[in-house]
């Protein structure tokens, strides 16, 4: 679909590349999130934030921005301890 966009110019190549990106950031945090469990820890130390314009997912260091989009206000995503 990014080809297509690509390929004809359409304004909705934009969201693809943000949406290849993110679930490339969201497979990095799956991987985080499995090998702790592995390990039989937890994430408790990790600050988790989300963009809520493209979708991004940062685990470790708070961020300004989004480094995807550069959106302003990408927020922390509290853990849910249920």
């Amino acid at each position: 679909m990014l080809e297509q966009a690509e390929k004809e110019g359409h304004q909705s190549r934009v969201m693809f590349r943000y949406a290849i990106s993110a679930e490339a950031a969201h497979a990095e945090a799956n991987k985080t999130a499995l090998a702790k469990a592995r390990d039989n820890s937890d994430l408790t130390d990790e600050t988790i934030q989300l963009c809520h314009v493209c979708g991004h997912l940062q685990l470790g260091r708070q961020l300004d921005e989004c480094p995807l989009c550069a959106h302003k206000g990408i927020s922390v995503v509290p853990l849910n301890r249920g």
